[in-house]
């Protein structure tokens, strides 16, 4: 039945102090990962179907779409459905989640990140030499020398240039 998903968890024992907020008042975030149900060859494990760019699985460069899922912070993730899965992976903002994940015969990986909030769609960056141009750029420069083009300097350091300078 529904029960079961969302069983006693083992930790809940230890902790005396008050009980933990409710999810729904939490911000749950995730790692920017999108899972596939499993498929004949992933023994059970879903399978990432896509990484979203900037969030925290994109960014640790170290998982690849087609990657095994194998555990959530030491929970193993062979033959559970991915709704259980995304429960697991879902957590407060910053908080630290450790990925294990399998890719073809390889060892696994362990993939320690924080969860972070998706970064706002933001348009493609551009490449490095279309770059913002230098501040000083910006700044409005005027067209002819109007009574502050040398307010930085005092004026005796002006009258004193190239006389008897360079010979």
């Amino acid at each position: 039945g529904p029960d079961r998903a969302n069983g006693k968890r083992e930790r809940e024992a230890e902790d005396a102090g008050p009980p933990p907020a409710p999810a729904a008042q939490q911000v749950q975030t995730g790692v920017g990962m999108v899972l596939d149900h499993p498929d004949p060859t992933s023994y059970g494990c879903c399978r990432v179907k896509e990484i979203k760019e900037g969030g925290p699985v994109g960014k640790s460069r170290m998982v690849e779409v087609g990657d095994m899922l194998l555990s959530v912070n030491g929970f193993k993730c062979v033959g559970v459905s991915r709704d259980v899965i995304k429960a697991h992976v879902l957590g407060p903002s910053g908080s630290p989640i450790d990925l294990e994940f399998q890719r073809g015969t390889a060892a696994p990986v362990m993939v320690k990140i924080m969860r972070s909030s998706a970064p706002p769609a933001d348009p493609p960056k551009p490449p490095m030499d279309l770059r913002e141009p230098d501040p000083e750029y910006k700044r409005p420069r005027l067209a002819e020398g109007g009574p502050d083009r040398d307010r930085d300097r005092p004026r005796d350091e002006w009258a004193g240039r190239g006389q008897g300078g360079d010979g």
